[in-house]
């Protein structure tokens, strides 16, 4: 599962997904059943309250299930991947905890590939995701970071992809392989050497 913090202090704490297995072992299986509910804790008050709100939209098979990431982004909380080891995902989505309502995050450019337990961080004031690392049959140790631009706009992009320009901008980038990029600026030094 997933717990963020929401909102000025003391704010509501957000629980999402997770399963109801007592284990996660990579290559010996999984138990449980993978959830997509949402749990909200109420932390303002003498006393915490639990609550269970009705939320609506869609969210795609697979994804909030064990091991996955949530990350806050303005009023949103921004899922990543996870699953069990035998069916991770790579879908994103992304609950408006306003509304209550989950949307599906449709990027330009190619996702990185399905994984659990990453490590996702927002920098850059709310507007790149990072996502380091995981598991996906053995460990991975690869970056990505995805431009969310503006999630009500639904403006994002991954993968290296190339936004189309709007009228009077550039196009912008998203979800780079750090590794690609740190290849690009190395040819780039060395022919600015040569030249």
């Amino acid at each position: 599962h997933s717990a963020n913090l929401i909102g000025p202090w003391p704010g509501r704490l957000v629980i999402i997904g997770g399963c109801t297995g007592g284990h996660n072992h990579k290559q010996g299986g999984t138990t449980g059943r993978e959830l997509q509910d949402v749990h909200v804790l109420t932390l303002g008050g003498d006393i915490p309250v639990w609550s269970q709100p009705e939320v609506s939209g869609s969210v795609p098979p697979g994804a909030l299930g064990r091991c996955h990431n949530g990350v806050v982004v303005g009023c949103n909380i921004v899922c990543f991947g996870g699953g069990p080891s035998h069916n991770l995902t790579n879908q994103l989505t992304a609950l408006d905890t306003r509304t209550m309502a989950w949307s599906v995050i449709e990027p330009y450019g190619t996702a990185p590939p399905s994984r659990q337990n990453a490590v996702a961080m927002v920098l850059g004031g709310g507007s790149e995701l990072f996502v380091f690392g995981g598991w996906r049959g053995s460990e991975l140790g690869d970056c990505h970071v995805l431009s969310l631009g503006d999630l009500e706009k639904k403006q994002y992009v991954l993968s290296n992809a190339v936004q189309p320009q709007r009228q009077g901008q550039p196009g912008q980038r998203g979800f780079v392989d750090m590794e690609e990029e740190e290849e690009e600026e190395e040819g780039e030094q060395e022919e600015e050497q040569r030249g």
